[in-house]
């Protein structure tokens, strides 16, 4: 049971420090997403709020630049 608390103790510490040594390092696999015209006609408000959204988190949190 000593084993199980440690192990837990050391995965929640390295998920904490890894968060806050490097936070360009969360951004890696995120990327801005990108519609055109034809994409705009055809998806739901639903899911351009969600894309709207994502992007916008993405400026605040990674630094991404309106291109």
């Amino acid at each position: 049971m000593k084993l199980i608390k440690k192990v837990i103790l050391m995965c929640v510490l390295l998920c904490l420090v890894g968060c806050a040594a490097n936070k360009s390092v969360s951004c890696v696999g995120w990327l801005p997403i990108y519609l055109d015209k034809q994409d705009i006609n055809v998806i739901s408000s639903n899911l351009a709020r969600d894309i709207l959204k994502h992007n916008q988190q993405g400026a605040r949190l990674c630094g991404w630049q309106n291109e």
